[in-house]
């Protein structure tokens, strides 16, 4: 019981749950060209960017020989970084990165390089949020099956501190006796503390 009351049952416990999705998913037009930005799964940290080009919203642009997103804070001085996506098909180019590494305001600078094409360039807006936390990690919170093994492990102790301190009621305070007392009020804090969770397991 307290082994998966430590930081590392829950961790493996958090890390089962899905990411709840808030994908950012934006379209810009700039003359013929139809320009689509998303980011998966649209949390701080490790994204995947997308740029889907079309022309006249329709046609497929698999020709572009270069296409540069650059991140830049809009309130905090983090520099710029960028990626590069690369096609995948069809007029999809997708990279990967942590660049939207805090929360707030981003500008997301998109430039499309195209053979016999001007430079397009075109600015999104990104409002980035921190993930929530998953339940596993919050310490108010027992870990699946955590309650009712608190329960079975301290009544086991109230038993077997029971069952020692009768056989040694008149010596008390001696080796045995000792630990009696002691395993029963571990048993009985394991009780008191699984009784105390609002949800049972």
């Amino acid at each position: 019981a307290v082994m998966t009351a430590a930081n590392p049952a829950r961790a493996v416990a958090a890390s089962r749950e899905p990411i709840p999705d808030s994908s950012i998913n934006l379209l810009e037009t700039v003359d013929d060209l139809h320009i689509h930005l998303s980011v998966e799964p649209g949390w701080v940290g490790e994204n995947t960017y997308t740029v889907v080009l079309l022309r006249d919203g329709v046609d497929a642009v698999d020709d572009a020989s270069l296409i540069r997103v650059r991140f830049e804070h809009r309130t905090r001085n983090l520099g710029e970084s960028e990626v590069r996506p690369t096609l995948e098909r069809d007029g999809i180019y997708t990279a990967e990165g942590a660049n939207l590494s805090q929360p707030g305001e981003w500008r997301a600078r998109v430039t499309v390089q195209r053979p016999g094409e001007f430079d397009t360039v075109v600015d999104f807006t990104l409002d980035m949020q921190t993930p929530p936390v998953p339940i596993g990690l919050y310490s108010g919170v027992p870990v699946p099956g955590h309650t009712l093994a608190e329960v079975i492990l301290g009544t086991a102790l109230i038993l077997a501190g029971g069952f020692t301190i009768g056989r040694k009621w008149f010596r008390l305070w001696e080796g045995a006796g000792v630990f009696g007392v002691a395993i029963l009020f571990v048993g009985i804090a394991f009780v008191v503390r699984a009784l105390g969770h609002s949800v049972w397991y």
